[in-house]
């Protein structure tokens, strides 16, 4: 062990310390972040993705879509009546519009996995059923 304030401790950690160049010292911008610091990860529930299905269901026409999407405008309105409706949660544009794709997503998996042969859907639980090497099929198309 070395003492504190020994010559070769004092060595040591000068080695160890980070130099810093002349020019960083001068020029002192600003760092550039990413716009998604900062931003919580957003939690979503089965309540939320519900309302956000109502709300997108009542826009499913033709003055809020155009080239098989929602417009600009639309999705603005879509976010104020989320907000609205769950004034507790902020969630971003960006975040909706990602839990809409997800959803879509998983719509369209669940759509082609109903439709395979021997598959069936309890209304009551609300799922899949199926055997177990049909079972293992669908899940691997998935």
């Amino acid at each position: 062990m070395f003492g504190r304030g020994s010559p070769r401790m004092n060595l040591i950690q000068a080695a160890t310390m980070k130099k810093i160049s002349p020019r960083s010292t001068t020029n002192k911008r600003k760092k550039r972040t990413s716009p998604k610091v900062g931003h919580l990860r957003a939690n979503w529930n089965s309540g939320l993705e519900k309302g956000l299905v109502e709300i997108l269901q009542d826009h499913n026409n033709g003055c809020y879509k155009g080239q098989n999407r929602w417009s600009s405008e639309a999705w603005n309105r879509i976010v104020k009546l989320f907000h609205e409706k769950f004034s507790y949660v902020t969630f971003t544009k960006c975040q909706i519009q990602d839990k809409e794709k997800e959803l879509k997503r998983d719509y369209k998996a669940l759509k082609e996995a109903r439709q395979q042969s021997g598959v069936s859907w309890d209304e009551r639980l609300c799922r899949i059923e199926a055997e177990e090497p049909i079972w293992n099929n669908v899940t691997t198309i998935s």
